[in-house]
């Protein structure tokens, strides 16, 4: 017998797991895809590119520091 035949609400179950586990990582991109592209133009281009990425990541790390902390208070000299 079929899982599905035999065990219907597991696999209901399944299913709606395994939809929700796409979304939640198809939405969360942490990079473009231009980061993984096979071509690498000059060394200038190349420089810059990893500087805007490197500007995005910073600027990420700024909001989830505002957003969980930890507060100035909180940090031990």
């Amino acid at each position: 017998m079929a899982l599905y035949t035999r065990h219907p609400k597991f696999t209901i179950t399944l299913l709606v797991l395994i939809f929700i586990s796409v979304l939640m990582f198809a939405s969360d991109s942490p990079l473009h895809s231009a980061a993984f592209n096979s071509y690498r133009g000059p060394l200038a281009e190349t420089l810059g590119l990893e500087e805007m990425y490197y500007g995005e990541m910073l600027q990420r790390r700024q909001e989830l520091i505002k957003k969980w902390g930890p507060t100035s208070e909180k940090i031990d000299p």
